[in-house]
C-alpha cells in the first residue's frame, strides 16, 4: 500500500480511537503471514492475489520482502479479474467491429451487465467500480468451458506465474523453496486457473513446495494484529 494512504488510515484510527495501537497492513500482507502450522514450512512464502487487482508479495526466512505487480488499472493489473473482464468485453466489442461471430459467453455477460444492446455498454462500464466489474469474473469463468474463456484464462495464468516468478528471482528463491498462498475471487472461485498457475510455474522451474488457498483475509488480518500485539496467536 501506497505511505499516503496508510497513513491517512492510520491517522482516522487514531482519531477515532479504533485501538490504543495500529499499524496498517495490505490484504496481501495479511495473507503473507498466514504461514501453515507445523515444523516441515519451507522458510520463504509468496502470497499471491488475484481480484479487483493483481499483486505477488514474497518473505524469505531473513524477513526481506520482495513484491511485483499492484500497480493499478492505469498501469498494469493484467491477472486480475478487473482485467480478465475487461478482456472479454474487448473480445465482444472486436467481434461486433468486424462483423463476425460474438463470444459464446457474450449474452450472459451482457446479461449480468443488464446491457440489452451492446451500444449501451461504454456507458454501463463507466458507471461502474472496478470492484463491480471484477465481481463478474468468477461467474464467467465457472458457468463456461468454451475456448474463449480458457484462452482468457491461459492469459491470466501466464500473467499471474509472472508475478510469482518475478518475486521468487528478487528473493532468489528455487523450485520448492516457498509456499505459495492464494487469495482473491479469482484465484479462490475457479480451480482450473490454479491448475493452470501452477503449470506455469513448474514450467518456469519454480514449482513451490506447496499451496493454500485463503478466504478469511479478514480472520488473517485479526490474527496479524495479535501477533503485533505480542500475543500468542
Amino acid at each position: 500500500g501506497r505511505p499516503s494512504v496508510r497513513d491517512a488510515i492510520a491517522t482516522w484510527a487514531r482519531d477515532n480511537r479504533v485501538a490504543l495501537r495500529t499499524h496498517v497492513v495490505t490484504d496481501v500482507e495479511a495473507l503473507l503471514s498466514a504461514r501453515s502450522s507445523g515444523e516441515s514450512v519451507v522458510p520463504a512464502t509468496i502470497a499471491l492475489i488475484s481480484g479487483t487487482g493483481s499483486i505477488a508479495w514474497g518473505r524469505d526466512a531473513t524477513g526481506r520482502e520482495a513484491r511485483a505487480g499492484g500497480w493499478g488499472s492505469l498501469l498494469g493489473d493484467e491477472g486480475s479479474g478487473y482485467a480478465l473482464v475487461v478482456s472479454a468485453l474487448r473480445a465482444i466489442t472486436r467481434a461486433a467491429d468486424e462483423a463476425v461471430p460474438l463470444p459464446a459467453y457474450a449474452a450472459s455477460l451482457l446479461e449480468e451487465l443488464g446491457v440489452v444492446d451492446l451500444p449501451e455498454l461504454p456507458a454501463k462500464l463507466a458507471r461502474m467500480s472496478r470492484h463491480e466489474i471484477a465481481r463478474l469474473a468468477t461467474p464467467l469463468c465457472t458457468r463456461f468451458a468454451e475456448n474463449e474463456v480458457a484462452v482468457l484464462l491461459d492469459d491470466v495464468a501466464v500473467q499471474l506465474a509472472r508475478l510469482v516468478i518475478c518475486v521468487a528471482r528478487k528473493l532468489q528463491l528455487s523450485e520448492d523453496d516457498y509456499e505459495l498462498v492464494l487469495g482473491g475471487g479469482v484465484l479462490n472461485g475457479v480451480l482450473s486457473l490454479q491448475q493452470q498457475l501452477l503449470v506455469q510455474l513448474a514450467a518456469a522451474d519454480l514449482r513451490p513446495h506447496s499451496t493454500r488457498c485463503l478466504t478469511d483475509v479478514a480472520g488473517e488480518a485479526a490474527r496479524l494484529a495479535v501477533t503485533l500485539a505480542g500475543m500468542n496467536p
